[in-house]
């Protein structure tokens, strides 16, 4: 696993929560830099998720799945969604479609 990705495993449509799971070997610089908190392996957190400018984007609970595996629930509003895309894009994960 070389490639820092991301893939969007709900819906596109606006729903209540979007749940997005990042892999690859940037995944810790990434949850350092953008998540207020740490997560603990399998024990998710609720914190605050911030763009490279420092605002806070939403609200998600993280979930760490490995040392390169976590998956992030945020509110599923298009402009939220929109944001942590582009937050995690800015930071060089790319968008993997889901299996």
């Amino acid at each position: 696993m070389d490639a820092d990705r991301y893939t969007l495993l709900t819906a596109t449509s606006p729903g209540a929560l979007a749940v997005l799971r990042l892999r690859g070997p940037g995944v810790p610089a990434l949850l350092a830099r953008h998540f207020s908190r740490t997560p603990a392996l399998s024990r998710p957190v609720h914190g605050d998720w911030r763009d490279a400018d420092g605002e806070v984007i939403d609200d998600p609970v993280v979930a760490l799945l490995s040392d390169v595996e976590a998956e992030l629930s945020a509110h599923g509003g298009p402009e939220v969604v929109r944001r942590l895309r582009q937050s995690l894009e800015s930071a060089g994960f790319a968008h993997a479609p889901a299996d």
